[in-house]
């Protein structure tokens, strides 16, 4: 372990909590006045009430006191790839009205010793949170985090004047750093906008205008959103700035002097392509590029997946497009039907991408394609069928486009690249931004369990002594749910109903899984129908049934009067 400050000592979670315990599997009804808390709801920074279920009536009765979640109390994920690990720590906000966890949640109740939030945090700690799945038992699709390995994490703990600085501090750190994820957070659907917006304006003849341009106005903010902080909150006003000065812009609205409303069959060649046949193996993997629907996602081309041979090239309908072709996916219900694409090379296409040659006196390639990218939406609306939309050569050649002068089409195509330049800019420095606040969370908990987030005070009262009397008080009072099976010395006798029935057949980690045999292996050595039952937390019909079905299936041993784990896998 590693060196800790001279006050602090080392403990376990066992040994600092006063109740560690899973949640039973209730009988759910559509609603009731007990809520259940289950993984999804619990996010680190919330209880997220959507995901609530509700026990029967029938069965509120057998939740005790004790099972009903708290403020202190640490909701941890016990269960689930992906979901195990997560915790929450309740606030008074979330006890009402009152609620439990199912048995995929553990509770875990500090001692009045111990800060909630200090254990909380502790737990939210890379030091546990990258050895989540060292700690887990079971397979891979079922994974478990059980209550004995929760009460034998180990714990650094401050004294508890330091715990309250510590997570004083933190408080206010990781706020700031939520705060700084939000705001990152946004940018996506900003930038996305923002591009749109851009795009409306070009073909609304506002980039042009006399008056000025934006692109002045925005070409010499350099290098944007480079750290955190004030550089994305700058670059963010800016974007905000410019889609306030260019709301969008109405259909059918007039078009702007020596500007002409046209169709895409006037100001270019629309042609499709095909697909050499799949069986001939010598028809691919060529030097032919080849663009398939997927590939048209409002990109530039300048490399394929794919690829045909000359034999492919003279065996089938495809020709050879030119640079500068425009590129629109035909098909496709996700977002690819109604895409564009730029060929900055020669390339064939397939029968489902339509290929736009634009008339070089009349049309700029890239202006006809930001004009598709501007269009994508109702280009989407144009297809043919009663099911899935489809488009085809006649339908492209049909859509709408506006015709500026061509020199008025290159300054447009300008003035777009550098605003779309600039959010790339700002895209590429969200990305670094964002890469660098997800490590700021780890380290800054990191630093806190070194003892070198807040100074020591010499004065405080060293957790060697909150330790022991921590210990006292566990020596007078029972306070953690026993977490080990009765001694072997209990004499063997059939299980009775008097465990805590948490757990149902029914459940993922049961039903098909070597879950009796599990238990034994955590034990360590033979234990009694009895002891094995109390471990289980399965009713007892349940509990007959499963041992029987691993029984059979070789992943328990009956020893007649003591059971032990099989050597079937598991």
């Amino acid at each position: 372990m590693s060196e800790l400050p001279a006050s602090w000592a080392w403990s376990t979670i066992g040994d600092l909590a006063q109740y560690i315990q899973r949640g039973k599997s209730p009988r759910y009804a559509d609603r009731s006045d007990l809520p259940v808390v289950n993984q999804k709801c619990i996010r680190w920074n919330r209880l997220d009430a959507q995901h609530l279920k509700f026990i029967h009536p029938d069965q509120i009765d057998a939740w005790d006191a004790a099972r009903y979640i708290r403020a202190g109390d640490v909701l941890w994920n016990s269960t689930g790839t992906g979901t195990v690990g997560r915790a929450y720590l309740i606030q008074e906000r979330d006890c009402t009205p009152a609620k439990v966890v199912d048995s995929h949640v553990t509770i875990v109740r500090p001692t009045s010793e111990i800060q909630p939030r200090y254990l909380f945090s502790w737990i939210r700690s890379p030091a546990v949170q990258n050895k989540i799945l060292d700690m887990c038992d079971g397979t891979t699709n079922q994974i478990e985090l059980s209550r004995a390995a929760i009460a034998e994490t180990a714990m650094p703990v401050a004294p508890i004047a330091e715990q309250t600085r510590i997570t004083d501090q933190l408080d206010t750190l990781l706020a700031r750093i939520q705060a700084c994820n939000d705001r990152l957070d946004a940018m996506p659907a900003l930038l996305k906008r923002f591009r749109q917006a851009v795009l409306d304006a070009a073909m609304a003849g506002a980039l042009t205008e006399a008056s000025g341009s934006p692109t002045q106005d925005l070409s010499a903010e350099g290098v944007l959103a480079a750290r955190l902080g004030a550089e994305v909150g700058a670059a963010k006003r800016k974007l905000q700035q410019f889609l306030l000065n260019h709301p969008p812009q109405p259909g059918g609205s007039a078009l702007p002097p020596g500007w002409l409303r046209t169709h895409v069959g006037v100001v270019g060649t629309v042609t499709n392509g095909s697909t050499p046949s799949r069986g001939v193996a010598q028809y691919w993997n060529g030097d032919i590029p080849w663009v398939s629907s997927g590939e048209v996602a409002n990109g530039m081309i300048r490399q394929t997946r794919e690829s045909i041979t000359t034999a492919g090239f003279q065996n089938s309908s495809v020709r050879l497009l030119p640079k500068g072709t425009v590129l629109i996916a035909m098909i496709g219900e996700g977002k690819t039907r109604g895409q564009s694409a730029l060929l900055d090379i020669q390339a064939c296409i397939n029968q489902n991408v339509a290929g736009v040659i634009p008339v070089p006196e009349l049309m700029e390639s890239r202006y006809l394609w930001y004009w598709f990218q501007r269009q994508y939406e109702t280009t989407r609306t144009k297809g043919n069928g009663s099911g899935p939309k489809a488009l085809n050569c006649d339908r492209v050649r049909e859509l709408e486009v506006f015709l500026p002068p061509l020199v008025e089409q290159v300054e447009i195509v300008r003035r777009v690249d550098a605003l779309f330049k600039f959010a790339d800019q700002i895209r590429a420095s969200h990305a670094a931004a964002i890469a660098q606040a997800h490590r700021l969370m780890p380290l800054t908990l990191a630093k806190a369990f070194r003892g070198e987030l807040v100074p020591q005070d010499p004065n405080d009262e060293p957790a060697s002594d909150l330790l022991r009397r921590i210990a006292a008080l566990r020596a007078t009072s029972p306070v953690v749910p026993k977490l080990r099976p009765p001694p072997r010395e209990i004499a063997p006798r059939a299980p009775k109903e008097t465990a805590a029935m948490t757990k149902s057949r029914q459940d993922d980690d049961v039903m098909g899984h070597p879950y009796l045999a599990d238990h034994l292996r955590r034990l360590g050595t033979p234990a009694t129908a009895e002891a094995l039952f109390q471990m289980s937390e399965l009713p007892v019909a349940d509990f007959y049934k499963q041992l029987a079905w691993e029984v059979a299936q070789g992943h328990v041993t009956d020893n007649k009067t003591t059971l032990e784990p099989g050597h079937a896998a598991g």
